[in-house]
């Protein structure tokens, strides 16, 4: 029955999103019900911690708390409960009293076979093993003894994962890359040691399977643990996790950080199962996993600040009712995007959201990111695209061009929402030829400062304007740790367009124009010289050694922090040099502008996701982006929250004559006698309305990652003196074609 039950997870859905849908499935389904255990995140600032270890259908817990006494700084303590999951959730504390002030750290409990219990811990460097039998009373204690590393240099942390009983009773305790070998009585006896790929690797899991054998995972390694030799064997290759159970003599359940994973040792086989966002199961934090005795897997994890476990169960499928999927594509994961999803989904609604990933960056699938961007970038012009895409990494002058992305604009005028909404350079920057294909819910702007002094009041230059300023101040650098591989993107960062022409499908980086970008980038040094000297770093700028300062303002706060780092020297926002001198203010969707796709069949779910993204529901869906907002109303709403009376000023003497100009909000609080404090600028009026007119001249810059990259890669053979200019030059014109006609032809 277990083989059966772990082969074949497919979507699983809440109860309660269930409801009022018509159309039903017969097919196999498999259902995650969510179970709340009344138990929050400790409060770390007032020294609470807890250590959870699950054991089949029994979740044990230690947790620390620091107990006050008149006269006194306060006590550690410990309580060790045990919670029957799957009963009425009630914990019930187990006789196990730790002596007073005792420091543990990642306290482990482990049930012996005959009703006692271990407790395994860390303690000013040295972990031990102990042993309480029911009525609490200690039966032994021994220290484990821990590895030494040669490098002094590197502070390493001896992370107690877990431990495990054989059949025979004997103790294996994991700590990051050794299990210590204990037998029932306490007596050490030997260590097995794994070899790891880096010494910050860690054991992620160690289990007994239903053999009686005791393995462990490491490194996308699984290893049998031969107790008598004391060595460690690998046996196979399974996915990084966060946990692993045994369902029979040879297969494992093993909870990866994105799906559910059937492993089956003897053919070294992964089948997987179902992805977490499948279970609409929040894995911003997953602690664990276990398998209860009717078959269920249980997701351990944090939601927010409350503990919750995923009951995942095997149902027939008759009268559940069928949701659209809608598929949203992205180069890599987002959080701000997964947590969106998340809520959307949970809403109910006749459709929900996969987020497809186009990188999977795990060390064995070999893949880099500009080859998951071209990936995303070929499946738009191609026409085999998701319903939904990101439109970070690509250029919407490539895609409009292919006719690719659906205009909005209807789906906008049947919606609740206006054009007149929305601030008119976000508009600007996602429209093609009257077309809008793209309504960000927040934006930011790319732009550069620098010292007034040094330009001016002006509000765009040229290249040639950007060369002469560093050409006057051949002892300073262009900006911070500046490399030629950084000033070269810094120049192309508003000028890329000028060389690719995507209506007519040819390039043009055989020209003059590039060519002085390229030799102007060789200036710099290959590497950057870094120094963690914060003050030093203030000198550079005050004083004139560093030119520019590249920024991206995404709160009205930051612009704050830039007259810091000048010393509040009088500022010009000038932008990114452009060849023709228009305004180099760039205008970035933040990661959020999302595009739907003209091919889907799911146009309508795909707007029903967009649209809960704009409206009040969908701000509270998007709590988590940097940004400001799209629309007119919450960008003046945030301005005006953003210059509220200040509460807490900096009192440091040096710097009182500026709070005037700049005070700091922020909150205080006292906790174990440390003073905690978290501030932030407020900006005056004169930034804001500073902000408004970067605004209003910014623009899109659309940065092809893919052209981006052959540039670069081209240019280092220059840069290295192993080409010359015009050779690169001649490279980067004909790839970048090839690139542009591979693009244009599909479709």
């Amino acid at each position: 029955m277990w083989k059966l039950l772990c082969r074949i997870f497919a979507l699983l859905m809440l109860v309660s999103a269930l409801a009022g849908c018509a159309d039903t499935t017969e097919e196999t389904v498999y259902e995650a019900e969510f179970v709340d255990f009344g138990i929050s995140e400790p409060d770390i600032y007032n020294g609470e911690k807890m250590e959870i270890s699950l054991c089949g259908d029994a979740m044990y817990y230690v947790i620390q708390h620091i107990e006050e006494e008149e006269g006194l700084n306060g006590e550690y303590r410990y309580d060790i409960y045990c919670m029957q999951l799957g009963e009425s959730g009630k914990a019930s504390r187990l006789p196990i009293e730790i002596r007073r002030n005792y420091f543990l750290e990642y306290p482990k409990i482990l049930p012996d076979c005959r009703g006692d219990y271990f407790l395994a811990y860390k303690t000013y460097g040295k972990i031990y093993v102990e042993k309480y039998d029911g009525e609490g009373k200690r039966l032994f204690n021994r220290q484990v003894a821990v590895r030494e590393y040669d490098e002094s240099d590197i502070e390493i942390n001896e992370y107690l994962v877990g431990m495990v009983q054989d059949g025979a009773g004997n103790l294996y305790v994991a700590v990051k890359n050794d299990i210590y070998l204990l037998d029932g009585d306490g007596r050490i006896c030997g260590t097995a040691s794994l070899e790891p790929e880096s010494i910050h690797s860690s054991i992620n899991s160690i289990v007994c399977g239903m053999d009686g054998k005791v393995y462990c995972t490491a490194d996308r390694k699984m290893y049998r643990i031969d107790f008598e030799a004391s060595t460690a064997r690998e046996v196979g290759r399974v996915a990084e996790n966060f946990g692993m159970v045994p369902v029979s003599g040879s297969e494992f359940l093993v909870a990866a950080w994105k799906k559910l994973v059937l492993y089956q040792l003897e053919e070294d086989m992964t089948t997987d199962l179902v992805e977490w966002q499948d279970c609409d199961l929040d894995t911003e934090r997953l602690v664990g996993l276990t398998r209860f005795e009717d078959g269920r897997a249980g997701v351990l994890f944090y939601e927010g600040s409350e503990l919750r476990m995923a009951l995942i169960q095997e149902t027939d499928g008759r009268g559940k009712p069928q949701r659209e999927v809608v598929t949203l594509g992205v180069v890599m994961r987002n959080e701000n995007l997964r947590k969106s999803a998340l809520a959307f989904n949970r809403q109910g609604g006749p459709c929900r959201v996969k987020v497809k990933e186009y990188w999977d960056y795990t060390p064995d699938s070999g893949m880099t990111l500009d080859e998951a961007i071209a990936s995303l970038n070929l499946d738009i012009v191609s026409g085999s695209c998701p319903d939904i895409v990101n439109l970070q990494y690509g250029n919407l002058d490539s895609f409009a061009s292919k006719g690719a992305l659906e205009d909005l604009t209807h789906f906008l005028e049947g919606s609740g929402l206006e054009k007149e909404d929305f601030v008119d350079a976000v508009l600007k920057a996602y429209t093609v030829d009257g077309k809008l294909l793209s309504l960000p819910n927040t934006f930011c702007i790319n732009t550069v400062a620098v010292r007034s002094d040094l330009v001016g009041a002006k509000t765009a230059w040229t290249l040639d304007e950007m060369i002469e300023l560093a050409d006057s101040h051949p002892d300073s650098v262009l900006f911070s740790h500046v490399t030629k591989q950084d000033a070269l993107e810094f120049c192309m960062k508003m000028n890329l367009s000028c060389f690719m022409d995507w209506g007519k499908g040819t390039c043009c980086f055989d020209s003059e124009e590039f060519r002085k970008i390229l030799e102007f980038s060789n200036r710099w040094p290959l590497k950057a010289v870094w120094t963690d000297d914060l003050d030093e770093i203030d000198v550079q700028y005050s004083s004139g050694k560093v030119l520019l300062c590249p920024l991206k303002l995404s709160s009205p706060d930051k612009i704050s922090y830039i007259y810091e780092i000048y010393d509040w020297a009088d500022l010009t926002f000038i932008g990114y040099p452009t060849i023709d001198g228009s305004p180099g203010h760039g205008l970035d969707g933040a990661g959020g502008a999302y595009a739907i796709f003209a091919k889907s069949p799911h146009k309508e779910g795909a707007w029903s996701f967009l649209e809960a993204l704009q409206d009040s529901e969908g701000e509270a869906l998007m709590a988590f982006a940097e940004g400001f907002p799209a629309k007119k109303d919450k960008l003046e709403a945030l301005f005006e929250e953003s210059m509220k009376d200040p509460y807490l000023t900096n009192p440091t003497p040096e710097k009182k004559e500026n709070l005037v100009r700049r005070p700091v909000s922020g909150t205080a609080s006292v906790r174990d006698g440390v003073w905690y404090e978290k501030s932030s600028y407020v900006p005056i009026p004169e930034e804001v309305e500073e902000i408004r007119r970067l605004i209003s001249l910014a623009r899109p810059a659309w940065q092809d990652a893919v052209a981006m990259s052959i540039i670069k890669e081209e240019a280092a053979s220059y840069f290295h003196g192993q080409k010359t200019l015009d050779e690169v030059v001649g490279l980067i014109d004909n790839r970048v074609g090839l690139y542009m006609d591979e693009m244009s032809s599909e479709g």
